[in-house]
């Protein structure tokens, strides 16, 4: 082509505003100014407004043109793209720039003495960072000279300038470390730190290639200024060639904690290049090798932009104009459409959640349309068939963004801004119910800065300045709060509004109960202007029911409360009509032992008439006495002669006033049993005699019981009147027999009468005494020369109160022998190996093994006693003599007193 070659404008701005109009960065997007107007034919470029009133995204069926438009803008300007400034909190319009000239918000020029150095042809030639440093009304502007032109190419190394708002620009600087003299490619992009809101990252290209691809430089730029922090090389190369050192730089967050997913396409370097790789925004580094993702020769390739979930990939060419889509992790590319021969290219994500696409520039003499077409639906895998339903343009549908006289290959780029954020939070609700107070919270994301404090306004006023980040307040209006950060910066939040929920109780209507009864009622009238309303009386359950009835005389709390949960209360009375007495006093006389001689006398006040008296609801009666009773408790009632009436609950007791126990003694059972014995003591309040019975005996004068055996015993004491106090006593066992502590026992040895037991025992009553036949005792508590066997110990003490334990004494083990020779010849003489053991000896031969001079087992018994011959081994293996030889025998033998030895040794086999 004979025609300069036009590239993408990319601008790309992260900042932090701090002012006092900063919530949420929301309207950092909101001017889409792009292209060169045909001008004077033209003055007017390309433009969108995403917020047309300031305040909601616009996503049907397309955005509309900014009013007014910029008008100065000229042939000389912004054919690859601009970078546009807004207030993110107003999106206000503070100033945009193609990398050469910059405009103020009145579309005025500002730019200073010399420009900005930008090349026009340059496929991104301008990058914006904010300087983060409060106030953050600086940015720093980086220009890329690099591109092709009407004057043929142009490169050299990045510069820029630092323009602060209201003030100007600074002189133009290089960029700082070994890399500020390198001559840079056409990408260039800032990406900010997802880990620290202070700090972003500028990435440019080298234009000369190496021998395995490009390097790319990275700067750190972050309050202390801007540092170099290195190279990467990646491929593949892009080709410093005068014609094609196109290359485009794009970004998409894809989740992980510190990455984001870089995107580059390299055209006709001979072939077309689309790849990424993953550079880290903590670190500032990439990760190595790129992926490459699509390598082809159709059209030239311009831009590319990720879908807003970050499944696919779309890239377009300039010339034949071409649209792909690829997904993003690799896999066949699918062309979705060829537009013709057509100048295009721009890609961008869109507020809205579309991408949206330039694919028709107009011309390069600004006398053709600019065209743009939406993807409505960039998460979808084009299969086809399905284009217009994901690409929605003036050729297929009512949507039409078209712009004459307009020259536009690309789309601006916009603020990135943090989460800075203030926002206020109304505990329960923003309903302020009467005489209630409500808290409000100021939820703030101050990036770790110092927050000095909260200024509170209401309804645009001062209310309080306050260290919390709460308030409680009373009144209804509209509130909101400055957040003061050390360094004089500040936070506005939202607003919110607190609105004044009335309901009032206008009128409380009482009937009054008669004779105090159950007849007062109460009616509630109330008003509010939320709702209906609801009633409850005494804290109660609501109901619809604005009158209670059946009520007795007495304070009363009504309360109405609307849909909306605010009430209000009032405390009533409900008085009472034509009772002119009450209840003094009952005077209690309790019931005594005897039982049913309790009283009851009642006494009134007030009253000039007869008065009748009923008990438990019984029939009235004259007279207020009431004789006869038993314990209980008691309903007394007393009736007017206007049958008013009054009622009252009394208790009437039982009094103890029978025999009274004054002592009692017992003597335990002996060790000779039946032998306890029960003493009484007892007296009446009479002074007259009283009467004993045990275990429901018949009363009698005596108050002893005696050889009695162990156990619960009735006692019952009874005076003159019959009446009867009873209790039980418990005669308990003998406490003291002797006990034995130990027995020590010495087994005697073999065929011996050595033994001997050793009995200590302690308890009983007075001296022990000792005996091995239960007749013959003695004080020795010892008993030698013993023989084995079983034998019984008896302790006895002085009461003969006698305690006995079984004892074993074993027979200490007998030696036994074994030969070492046996010749089995059936002479009756030595014809097994046979172990020989004391008769009287209970050994036992546990386990008897015999083995060959190679180890093999030839012959086993166990658990056999020595007289058992049969057992023993007879010479032979499996029915056949053994030959004479050497044999070694392992013999375990156990003992009467469970001990146990092993015997092994050699012995002789003779034939």
């Amino acid at each position: 082509t004979t025609s300069p070659i036009m590239k993408k404008f990319f601008f790309l701005f992260t900042a932090l505003l701090c002012s006092t109009q900063l919530l949420v960065a929301q309207y950092q997007d909101r001017f889409w100014i792009m292209g060169r107007a045909n001008s004077p034919t033209s003055t007017t470029n390309a433009t969108l407004d995403f917020y047309p009133d300031g305040l909601n995204l616009y996503t049907s069926p397309a955005p509309p043109s900014i009013t007014p438009p910029p008008d100065n803008i000229g042939i000389n300007n912004g054919f690859e793209g601009w970078g546009v400034i807004t207030d993110p909190e107003t999106g206000t319009l503070i100033f945009y720039t193609d990398g050469r000239d910059v405009f103020d918000a009145d579309h005025q020029i500002i730019t200073p003495a010399g420009g900005l150095g930008a090349n026009p042809s340059s496929s991104q030639a301008v990058a914006i960072a904010v300087n983060p440093v409060c106030p953050f009304n600086q940015y720093y502007i980086f220009s890329n000279p690099t591109g092709v032109d009407l004057n043929g190419p142009r490169t050299g190394p990045a510069t820029y300038r630092l323009y602060t708002e209201g003030s100007g620009f600074s002189p133009i600087n290089t960029l700082p470390g070994p890399a500020g003299s390198v001559v840079v490619g056409e990408g260039m992009v800032v990406i900010p730190s997802k880990t620290d809101p202070f700090t972003s990252w500028l990435i440019l290209r080298a234009l000369s290639p190496t021998a395995t691809g490009s390097d790319y430089l990275v700067y750190r730029i972050d309050p202390s200024g801007i540092s170099f922090n290195g190279t990467f090389n990646f491929g593949p190369p892009v080709r410093e060639s005068p014609s094609f050192p196109i290359m485009n730089m794009a970004y998409l967050d894809t989740g992980g904690p510190d990455e984001v997913t870089v995107g580059f396409t390299v055209s006709r370097s001979p072939s077309n290049h689309l790849f990424t790789n993953t550079f880290n925004t903590t670190t500032g580094t990439f990760s190595g090798l790129a992926n490459l993702l699509t390598t082809f020769t159709d059209g030239i390739l311009y831009d590319l932009e990720f879908s807003p979930g970050g499944n696919f990939i779309y890239y377009a060419t300039y010339f034949p104009s071409l649209l792909y889509q690829i997904p993003i992790n690799g896999g066949a590319p699918s062309r979705m459409r060829n537009f013709g021969q057509l100048r295009a290219g721009g890609l961008k994500r869109g507020p809205d959640g579309f991408v949206y696409h330039i694919y028709d520039a107009g011309t390069f003499e600004n006398t053709g349309t600019v065209r743009i077409g939406q993807l409505i639906d960039p998460e979808t895998a084009f299969d086809g068939t399905n284009f217009d339903d994901l690409y929605v343009a003036d050729f297929n549908s009512t949507a039409r963004m078209s712009f004459p006289n307009t020259f536009a290959y690309n789309f601006p780029e916009f603020a990135n801004t943090p989460e800075w954020s203030a926002e206020i939070v109304i505990t329960g609700g923003n309903q302020l119910c009467p005489e209630a107070e409500i808290d409000i919270i100021a939820n703030v994301n101050a990036l770790g800065q110092p927050i000095d404090s909260y200024t509170w306004q209401l309804n645009d006023t001062f209310l309080i300045e306050t260290p919390e980040n709460s308030v409680t307040v009373n009144q209804s209006g509209s509130y909101q709060v400055t957040v003061n950060l050390a360094g004089g910066c500040t936070i506005l939040s939202d607003i919110v509004t607190i609105e004044q929920n009335t309901i009032n109780i206008d009128s409380v209507v009482i009937t009054a109960s008669t004779c105090a009864g159950t007849s007062g009622t109460i009616t509630v009238l109330a008003s509010s202007d939320n709702g209906t309303l609801q009633y409850s009386l005494d804290e109660g359950m609501f109901t619809a029911d604005n009158s209670f009835i059946n009520l007795p005389p007495g304070n009363y709390l009504v309360t109405a409360a609307n849909e909306d949960g605010c009430s209000i209360s009032r405390e009533v009375e409900i008085p009472a009509t034509n009772q002119n007495f009450i209840i003094d006093t009952v005077l209690v006389v309790p019931e005594s032992c005897v039982q049913a001689d309790g009283s009851l006398q009642v006494a009134t006040l007030g009253s000039s008439g007869n008065l009748l008296f009923s008990i438990n609801g019984g029939n009235f009666q004259p007279d207020s006495n009431f004789t006869g009773l038993t314990a209980a408790s008691y309903s007394i009632t007393v009736q007017d002669e206007n049958n008013c009436t009054s009622t009252t609950m009394v208790d009437l007791p039982q009094v103890n006033d029978g025999p009274q126990i004054n002592a009692i003694e017992t003597a335990s059972e002996s060790c000779t049993g039946n032998d306890g014995a029960i003493i009484i003591s007892a007296s009446s309040g009479s002074g007259n005699e009283v009467f004993y019975s045990f275990n429901n005996s018949a009363f009698s004068l005596s108050n002893q019981l005696n050889d009695i055996p162990a156990g619960q015993y009735l006692v019952s004491v009874q005076d003159d009147r019959n009446c009867i106090t009873e209790t039980m006593v418990e005669v308990l066992e003998a406490g003291n027999f002797p006990f034995i502590i130990d027995i020590e026992v010495v087994n005697p040895n073999c065929n011996s009468s050595n033994g001997y037991i050793e009995v200590s025992a302690a308890g009983g009553t007075g001296s022990l005494s000792y005996s091995l036949d239960g007749i013959e005792y003695s004080s020795v508590n010892s008993f030698p020369d013993l023989a084995a066997g079983n034998y019984m110990v008896f302790v006895r003490d002085e009461l003969t109160c006698t305690i006995d334990s079984i004892v074993n004494i074993m027979m200490g083990n007998c030696p036994v022998y074994l030969p070492n020779s046996f010749s089995p010849n059936r002479d009756g003489i030595n014809d097994q190996f046979q172990v020989y053991a004391n008769s009287a000896a209970t050994t036992r031969i546990e386990q008897y093994q015999i083995y060959d001079r190679w180890g093999e087992l030839i012959y086993e018994a166990r658990n056999f006693l020595p007289d058992a011959r049969d057992k023993f081994w007879d010479g032979s293996f499996r029915g056949q003599p053994c030959p004479a030889g050497i044999y070694v025998y392992v013999v375990t033998l156990g003992f009467a007193d469970g001990t146990s030895i092993i015997l092994t040794d050699d012995v002789l086999l003779l034939r």
